[in-house]
């Protein structure tokens, strides 16, 4: 509020909140302490007295530097509003650190107005008399000491709502009225009588909540607790003391017909009479009933089997139970002798097991035959530790059994395994069963929890692993949890101290020059350069890298650019060889300013004044270059690719953009693995051809052209018996092509390829020969297809047809929505050829082709994953997808469907997901995004679409949010340049 306020003022300039009225001011204040309501008294002459007006009192000891004070205070509060109607609320926290004395010390000298009394429970009853003349609503009083102070006009109040007491004495009254009471909290009380108690609860006719609680340090216990009350909804009955202060016989008697809540934990009690307990009532069980739980005990008396029998008789009737380790300990004794009574209406089974009671637990699941959901808390498993479960599964686990959660944290032990199995392997209908992994425990144990993962599953069961935080829930843990948190703290401290004496010392200056060369080798020469200042040392050794890779925007012109590559080349001419040479030349001014800079270079004769011959020079000096990287980027493409390196035996990797190759008969790339060839021009396409298949050891070629330049590729040829990888971007202007470019066309021949990017917008004939079995193609082609009109002629048709059949052998292929496009134009003539070993398919759809889908998945009998990417639908969009029958790998294979693009609530989109999920025999898993901007807005068609009925049990729904990023991906992705 004062933040608000700050804003509003600066916003503003007014103080908006003194323009209320008084009786809002009063309502508002009325809703924080007292203490911050006298506060606002120095805001201004206005709120000097208004807290004044507020029917609300509500005070602790702590906000006064003693009781006169206190006292004091509360005294002229009441005398100074007797005038009010009425005090709505009063609320005493008497809490002192000080002995009872020192109080009654103060108030005898320093209380003028109470001279003639001088015990302070005097003024306590006396305030509480005044509060229930004003009509007091809600009356809140905790004390620290047990006191006589309750006045009998307590009773009789009329108006109270809200009763709550602590640590006082409650006299008898054989006249008790309450009508209005709705909340009564009863804590560390003492009663005249276990009549009293039951005549309080009984006089309050809309009684609701009601919470009794007792710890037994004091002197007295309860005999018989009674309550009976035809409108209570919530009872909280805590009840524990020592031993030896027990009676004989101790009983509850609980008559709610009403109840929706019942807390029972008691350690006094053994005997309980629960009277038409409804039905939809939730029961939190912490009951001992007396029995001797120690480790030699392992029989229980008739009578308390009687007890236990009668009690859980009288629960039958809940759906909702939490049952705490005492009272199942007391359960598993019970089982020795006699099965449990049947909870039939049992729904929700929360249940707190210790190691040894454990086995027990499907004696105990035999009783709940209707039980969904079933929440288990453990002691802490020993490594080794077993556990053993009768033969036999309970009903529930055959019939109804829904959801197990185990909130106790996974460490990795056999009995866990052995527990989360036990579920998995006989729970017919689980639907979810979910862990907790500690943090500390996730990499130890990494390969334990997979193995719960994969363990058999008698249900289509979701597992759920969560991985908690530094904090968890558990029972047992806190001891080991400290060891755990010391001795990673003592790790930590040992590293840092480590790192520290590391820091004090140079050790990177102390390893010998090849290494450091190594280094060095492994940076751009712009940052090796910089390292010349560090020491003495260090000042010629990056001269030494076998390494020069430079860009011109590192220098602030060519003519500096020049000068430091020819003298670097010179120096290091005594070097064995210079294995990377990479020049990233990209000139943002005419060739002709660059020439002129060039005039200035006293190294370099007059006559050669063109940049081109520079480069030519400096590819020439690079003798036994390994590594070969030139980009040349410039209005026009310039001579300067030297005939060496056609020749060069040491050349293991070349690199080349927008430079000219010259045609030469003697080509001999002995060593040669990766190629990338964008935007070159080639003397002729023969030559690009004998260039590829010069290269026996070729493993990875790259060829780009963009069709921005003169000159396009006619037919490109790839013959390579070593090739693994080839991408090839031929993405061209139609308006640039010649009127002879009318046989554009690819040829492969490639057997060992085992991945191929084929994006052309150019050729109109693609040849791929002996493309291998395991080969990953991803295609966007066109055909130079028409694609307004609605046929496409027989010498196309056959072109598209050949084409994919080529393809049919691949197990991995993705397709752009450009091809899918002419696919589709395809399949309106006749079917697609079949892929019988495709395995995988990523779909780029335009909407207008979605429709096709199941036709083409037709064509894909034994596809197990399918990644689709979508156009954004429009609100109002339709999706009808064409084949009346379901495709083949929707019936036998298909396992994993993914919708990348996010879903943003469309109907097409939700027809799409419901196509797979009732068509899809043996799905696993359908992974959706969910776009960020649009979760609230469509959470219901999202809940809508996780609903729809499955036709494979096992299926997986689950959906992401989309990150900050505008999509997750889009078509674009696709186009890979370099």
């Amino acid at each position: 509020m004062s933040e608000r306020g700050v804003a509003c003022r600066r916003r503003t300039g007014e103080d908006m909140i003194s323009l209320l009225p008084d009786h809002l001011l009063c309502q508002i204040l009325s809703d924080v302490p007292t203490k911050t309501a006298v506060v606002t008294s120095v805001l201004s002459t206005r709120w000097r007295t208004i807290w004044l007006s507020t029917p609300v009192l509500d005070l602790h000891t702590d906000d006064f530097p003693n009781f006169t004070a206190f006292a004091s205070f509360i005294s002229w509060f009441l005398d100074f509003s007797k005038g009010s109607s009425c005090l709505h609320k009063l609320k005493l926290d008497l809490v002192s650190k000080r002995p009872i004395q020192e109080i009654f010390i103060e108030s005898s000298w320093d209380l003028a107005f109470v001279r003639g009394y001088l015990d302070p429970y005097y003024l306590i009853t006396d305030w509480i008399n005044k509060a229930v003349t004003r009509k007091v609503q809600h009356l809140d009083i905790s004390y620290p000491w047990i006191v006589e102070m309750m006045p009998l006009s307590i009773y009789t109040c009329e108006t109270l709502v809200s009763l709550k007491l602590q640590n006082v004495p409650l006299a008898d009254s054989q006249y008790v009225s309450l009508p209005l009471l709705n909340t009564m909290h009863l804590v560390e009380n003492i009663y005249a009588s276990d009549a009293l108690l039951e005549n309080l609860v009984s006089s309050c006719p809309v009684l609701e909540d009601l919470t009794v609680v007792r710890k037994g340090d004091t002197v007295y216990n309860f005999e018989v607790l009674r309550v009976r009350s035809q409108s209570l909804k919530s009872l909280v009955v805590v009840l524990s003391g020592r031993e030896w202060w027990y009676k004989a016989c101790r009983v509850a008697v609980i008559d709610a017909p009403g109840l929706n809540y019942l807390s029972l934990k008691d350690n006094k009690f053994t005997s309980y009479v629960i009277s038409s307990l409804s039905s939809s009532a939730k029961v939190d069980i912490d009951v001992s009933f007396d029995v001797e739980r120690s480790g030699q005990t392992t029989l229980i008396d008739s009578s308390k089997r009687s007890a236990l029998r009668s009690f859980f008789s009288m629960l039958s009737s809940v759906r909702d139970m939490t049952i705490s380790l005492t009272t199942l300990e007391c359960i598993c004794l019970y089982l020795k002798h006699e099965p449990l009574p049947q909870f039939p209406y049992l729904i929700r089974l929360h249940a707190v097991l210790s190691n040894s009671d454990l086995g027990n637990l499907p004696n105990i699941l035999e009783s709940c035959p209707n039980l969904k959901s079933l929440v288990l808390e453990l002691n802490n498993f020993r490594k080794e530790e077993l556990l053993i479960f009768s033969s036999s599964a309970p009903e529930c686990l055959r019939l109804s059994l829904e959801c197990v959660e185990i909130r106790t944290p996974i460490r990795g032990a056999v009995a866990e395994i052995e527990l989360v199995k036990y579920f998995l392997e006989n729970s017919a209908v689980l639907k979810k069963i979910k862990m907790r992994l500690r943090r500390g425990i996730m990499n130890n144990e990494s390969n334990i929890c997979m193995q719960l993962l994969r363990l058999r599953r008698c249900s289509p069961c979701e597992v759920v692993v969560e991985e908690l935080e530094d904090t968890f829930q558990g029972l047992d843990f806190y001891s080991e949890l400290m060891n755990d948190l010391v001795s990673e703290w003592l790790k930590t401290m040992s590293e840092r101290r480590v790192t520290c004496r590391r820091t004090r010392e140079d050790r990177i200056s102390l390893l010998p020059d090849h290494l450091l060369c190594q280094i060095l080798s492994d940076v751009p020469t712009k940052t090796a350069v910089v390292t010349s200042v560090l020491s003495t040392r260090w000042r010629t050794i990056w001269i030494s890298t076998p390494v020069l890779d430079l860009h011109t925007h590192d220098f602030p012109n060519f003519y500096a650019f020049a000068s430091f590559i020819s003298r670097f080349l010179d120096f290091s001419k005594g070097s064995s060889c210079l294995h990377k040479l990479k020049l990233d030349l990209r000139f943002g001014r005419p060739i002709q300013d660059i020439s002129s800079e060039l005039r200035n270079l006293e190294f370099v004769s007059r006559r050669y004044l063109d940049p081109s011959y520079l480069i030519t020079q400096w590819i020439n000096n690079a003798v036994k270059v390994q590594h070969l990287d030139i980009l040349f980027l410039h209005p026009r493409i310039v001579d300067m690719m030297p005939l060496s390196i056609y020749t060069c035996v040491t050349l293991v990797s070349l690199k080349l953009c927008n430079v000219s190759l010259a045609d030469t008969e003697n080509i001999s790339l002995p060593r040669l693995k990766i190629m990338h060839l964008v935007d070159n021009v080639y003397a002729n396409d023969a030559f690009l051809e004998k260039l590829i298949s010069s290269c026996p050891v070729l493993e990875d070629l790259t060829v780009v052209r963009h069709g921005e330049t003169d000159y396009n590729l006619e037919v490109l040829r790839v013959h390579s018996k070593s090739l693994k990888s080839l991408v090839v971007d031929l993405d061209g202007n139609s308006f640039k092509y010649s009127d002879e470019d009318t046989g554009k066309a690819v040829v492969i021949d490639a057997p060992r390829l085992t991945y191929l990017s084929l994006e052309d917008y150019q050729s109109t004939s693609f040849v791929i020969n002996k493309l291998g079995l395991s080969a990953k193609v991803n295609v966007n082609v066109s055909f130079d297809m028409d694609f307004d009109t609605e046929v496409i002629d027989s010498s196309k048709r056959s072109v598209v047809g050949t084409f994919i059949t080529m393809l049919s052998t691949v197990r991995d292929m993705t397709l752009s929505g450009t091809t899918l496009q002419v696919i589709s134009l395809y399949l309106k003539h006749e079917p697609l050829p079949q892929f019988p070993y495709l395995i995988r398919f990523h779909a780029v759809f335009y909407n207008s082709d979605l429709g096709k889908l199941p036709n083409i998945l037709e064509s894909c009998p034994n596809l197990k994953s399918l990644v689709l990417e979508l156009e954004e639908f429009k609100v109002n969009e339709v999706l009808v997808l064409s084949s009346s029958s379901i495709p083949e790998c929707l019936r036998s294979s298909l396992e994993c469907v993914e919708i990348r693009t996010p879903i943003r609530g469309a109907v097409p989109e939700i027809e799409l997901v419901n196509y797979f999920l009732e068509n899809s025999a043996v799905l696993k898993k359908l992974k959706m995004c969910l776009s960020r901007g649009r979760m609230n807005e469509e959470s219901n068609i999202l809940m809508e679409l996780l609903r729809l009925r499955r036709c494979s049990p096992s299926c997986e729904v689950v959906v992401d949010l989309e990150e900050l990023k505008e999509t997750c991906h889009s078509m674009m992705r696709y186009y890979n340049f370099l």
